[in-house]
């Protein structure tokens, strides 16, 4: 019961909250309508992931190559993430395209196609994070964290589709579909990475700041679609100016998701320990000594950012 409630719940939440905050939203049964779909497309992909890495498997080469960093890279490049891209990207093309065939053209907003993706892509989340905690292959904070990311997934095609249409050149939504799996396989692989040998294992460090970078993409791209004015952080500079902001937006990425990652593994730390524990001097001292520190460097990368935006702000 544990299971399914904390695989449920947060997706709901989130979804709830960008049905309030989405302006041209649509009603609340067509949005629950795709997150339907979405446990339904999450339950295909897993059943077609599963019978392709089955037959795999009967090939020994194939099961070496799993032992191997790069076997998981070519895993997740070729059979996960685009089975899992593909499934969500069909599952929200075939209705959407029915429901822009049945409303005229201007009852259908940017940003109401931008809702019912996210409601799509949160419905696949429901379904994998109720199978990794029925399972066991993962705990329920880490699920919680995970929580929006198969939507941070979709934003490119999402885009596409929200502001052309499925009329645009079809090379534009491969490719938009392209940076889906690049993205969905490059946060795999860094996640999975953490438990490989020095120097595969610093590649763990890169997870959070591209989290991180997927999240400010996912809501910029919200703006652009309810036609809200965004600020560019490199555009209208010269390539001198360019490649400098360029280095600080890294800066300030690795800063600010290494810092939320602090944050989460101080967590998970202390979870496990009994309340008389964590009110222990010596506890709470590492406790807050670790707070600070990773509040501090998130801090710094907070400044950097606001220093880009104002930059731009006046160009």
């Amino acid at each position: 019961m544990a299971d399914f409630f904390w695989s449920v719940v947060p997706p709901l939440t989130l979804l709830g909250y960008y049905h309030r905050r989405i302006t041209g939203k649509f009603a609340s049964w067509q949005t629950c309508g795709f997150f339907c779909a979405g446990l339904l497309v999450g339950m295909v992909a897993l059943a077609v992931g599963w019978q392709i890495e089955t037959n795999l498997l009967r090939w020994s080469y194939w099961q070496n190559l799993m032992s191997t960093f790069g076997g998981v890279v070519i895993r997740q490049l070729l059979v996960v993430a685009p089975i899992e891209e593909l499934g969500k990207f069909i599952g929200f093309a075939i209705p959407i395209y029915f429901l822009q065939q049945r409303r005229s053209s201007g009852s259908m907003t940017a940003a109401g196609i931008f809702l019912l993706a996210v409601a799509l892509s949160l419905g696949f989340t429901c379904h994998e994070s109720w199978v990794f905690l029925l399972h066991g292959n993962s705990s329920i904070f880490e699920r919680l964290i995970s929580t929006p990311v198969h939507a941070m997934f979709v934003v490119p095609w999402v885009y596409v589709v929200a502001t052309v249409g499925f009329r645009v050149n079809k090379s534009q939504i491969v490719l938009a579909w392209g940076d889906c799996v690049l993205c969905h396989a490059g946060v795999n692989i860094c996640a999975i990475a953490s438990g490989f040998n020095v120097p595969v294992r610093y590649l763990s460090y890169c997870l959070f700041p591209f989290l991180l970078y997927l999240f400010w993409r996912m809501e910029r791209c919200l703006k652009l679609v309810e036609g809200r004015k965004v600020k560019y952080l490199l555009k209208y500079f010269p390539p001198s100016h360019r490649y400098w902001r360029f280095g600080l937006i890294i800066f300030a990425l690795a800063l600010g998701g290494n810092a939320c990652l602090g944050l989460f593994i101080t967590i998970q730390t202390i979870l496990p320990l009994p309340i008389n524990r964590i009110w222990e001097y010596s506890t709470l001292t590492l406790l807050i000594g670790r707070i600070l520190y990773n509040i501090a460097f998130g801090l710094v990368g907070w400044v950097i950012y606001i220093y880009l935006l104002t930059t731009a702000r006046h160009q």
